[in-house]
């Protein structure tokens, strides 16, 4: 998501994707 400039509904949902992951682990 960092790599791309401006907004990406898609690159947003792998973060939320990724930060849930984050937070079920912690």
């Amino acid at each position: 998501a960092a790599k791309c400039p401006g907004f990406s509904p898609f690159d947003f949902v792998g973060n939320v994707l990724m930060y849930t992951k984050y937070v079920s682990n912690a």
